[in-house]
């Protein structure tokens, strides 16, 4: 389908050609977005199968992966790429040009749950990715990715870990060392990686009274508990699961939620007698992070 205004725009390298713009092309900032489209169509970043849309079109003004298939890329457009796994991380930073010119001050990608990289059992996979990882640290570092950031979480041992972790590759054990002057208590925030220390039980009291004034509402007069309610909900939980109830404090605060949750529908019912019938579990959650399987790698066999 060929594009409904004058200039026939269905490519990227089209628009680096027009001699004359259509007239959305002319709202937005011309040179900015052929420097945008500049950087698809010669080297940073590889052209893709994307679609600019006139305001005759009636759709919105975005670039849309629409393609499956390289051969549906071609016959509809003439581009011989689409986005895929290979390509994705080239197609953030195109987007992040066009966010900032959007009048943004960039992208921010978050990317939790990295240790599921560290749990891979194939040793090709996990190097894959971490090749990715660095490329994405290589650019962040040397300021080649504009306007793009990326914020990972993982565990300790996906970063330690010297046999699956990240610093099982080499590369990367190198860029993502600590400080060796941030030690005794010292710290150092200027470093790619950022160590995370457990909660306290003064930080989790903290944390309880601004999730219980959020589940008001921002109102102090609809609190269904008051700060000494809070203290002892604490004391309860050490009692039953020991430090691990600030430590590890998924379970505990799903506590706190449904306690709050009953005594803000049961206008009678007192929180002192509440907490006695609380259960709270230990949090073994982050126990599965560091169960792996073996590496394909090794065999095992009988004589």
């Amino acid at each position: 389908m060929d594009h409904p205004c004058a200039c026939k725009v269905t490519r990227v390298d089209d628009v680096l050609v027009l001699g004359e713009p259509c007239g959305f092309h002319g709202d937005w900032r011309r040179k900015e977005v052929h420097a945008a489209l500049l950087a698809a169509a010669q080297g940073s970043v590889p052209p893709v199968a994307m679609r600019l849309h006139c305001p005759e079109c009636g759709e919105l003004h975005v670039d849309r992966g629409e393609f499956a298939t390289k051969t549906d890329a071609r016959q509809a457009l003439g581009v011989r790429s689409i986005v895929d796994d290979a390509a994705f991380y080239d197609q953030l930073k195109l987007l992040a040009r066009f966010v900032r010119l959007a009048g943004y001050d960039g992208l921010m990608v978050c990317l939790d749950e990295m240790v599921n990289l560290y749990k891979l059992a194939n040793v090709q996979a996990r190097n894959a990715n971490y090749e990715q990882i660095l490329r994405i640290l290589n650019d962040s570092l040397q300021g080649s990715a504009v306007g793009l950031g990326f914020v990972l979480g993982g565990t300790p041992e996906f970063l330690l870990d010297t046999r699956r972790g990240l610093y099982s590759y080499s590369a990367l054990q190198g860029r993502l060392s600590q400080n060796q002057f941030a030690n005794a208590g010292l710290v150092d925030f200027t470093g790619p990686v950022v160590r995370l220390t457990s909660l306290t039980p003064e930080d989790f009291y903290v944390l309880l009274q601004k999730i219980r004034h959020v589940h008001a509402g921002g109102e102090e007069a609809k609190y269904a508990l008051p700060d000494n309610g809070i203290y002892s909900f604490m004391e309860h939980c050490s009692k039953r699961v020991g430090d691990t109830y600030f430590r590890t404090p998924r379970t505990t605060i799903t506590a706190f939620i449904n306690l709050l949750a009953v005594l803000e529908q049961n206008a009678g019912a007192s929180w002192q007698q509440l907490l006695g019938a609380i259960d709270v579990a230990r949090d073994t959650g982050g126990e599965a992070d560091v169960e792996v399987e073996g590496d394909d790698d090794f065999a095992s066999f009988k004589l």
